[in-house]
């Protein structure tokens, strides 16, 4: 279950190939998600709902119920009803499906660092592809291999859309630099009841240069994208992040 856990985040890109199954629409990435959830009450059975209320804390669960609940309130007055569930899918309930799946599966801060470093492979490769692009002109679509304007798109239909995929990533990634090996893990902590003190561990050397190398990358391709709003996004949250960390 945790590799394929590991897989998925290595993965994001696969939500671009898309596919019908019986008829419904979704894509590989959404089937990953299904299986692992599949795979989770294969393994733990009628147990699992138990697993998820544990591993989740009790000031969370209240607040989490309220937005699921507004999401499908809104999905039942929605005008055009079928394309609302089918958003309501991708951007409510398996995003939440993988949530607690990670919060059941994560244990330990070495797991945190393994599903970014994933991330980071997964970064990696699409603005290796990107700046392939930069390069060669290869696969770049109309109209962004004109002649006066040239932005890369790696997989994406168009250049935002590579920023989109980018700028979350790298704004988690220059956090992760930022904290370095400062902070600590207590297995003692108790988030359900506020006792003892849970932080953020800090990479490992392999890992911070894996962040660095996906970092300076996933900038280049964002530049080369030239997509202004997702290189004023990212500077934003580098301003947040200098004015925590310096």
């Amino acid at each position: 279950m945790w590799y394929l856990v590991v897989v998925i985040f290595a993965s994001w890109p696969a939500y671009l190939i898309r596919f019908s199954v019986g008829g419904v629409p979704s894509t590989l990435i959404e089937v990953m998600i299904l299986a692992g959830i599949v795979w989770f009450f294969i393994k733990n059975g009628s147990r699992g709902f138990k697993i998820f209320h544990q591993a989740l804390p009790d000031n969370f669960l209240y607040p989490i119920g309220l937005f699921f609940g507004a999401s499908v309130l809104a999905v039942l007055v929605a005008p055009d009803f079928w394309p609302a569930l089918g958003l309501w899918r991708a951007y409510f309930f398996e995003p939440m499906l993988l949530f607690f799946i990670l919060i059941s599966e994560i244990k330990t801060p070495e797991q945190v660092e393994a599903i970014i470093n994933a991330t980071a492979i997964s970064v990696l490769v699409v603005s290796a592809v990107a700046i392939f692009q930069r390069f060669t002109y290869f696969g770049v679509p109309y109209p962004w291999a004109g002649p006066n304007e040239f932005r890369v798109t790696c997989f994406f239909e168009y250049p935002n859309a590579l920023a989109l995929f980018l700028v979350p990533f790298l704004a988690l990634f220059a956090g992760r630099l930022a904290i370095g090996s400062s902070y600590g893990f207590d297995p003692g902590s108790d988030l359900n009841t506020g006792s003892g003190h849970l932080s953020v561990s800090g990479s490992s050397s392999r890992s911070r240069w894996l962040l660095a190398i996906a970092s300076i990358c996933g900038t280049m391709a964002l530049v080369f994208s030239k997509s202004e709003g997702g290189i004023f996004a990212l500077a934003i949250a580098l301003i947040f992040l200098a004015a925590i960390y310096l």
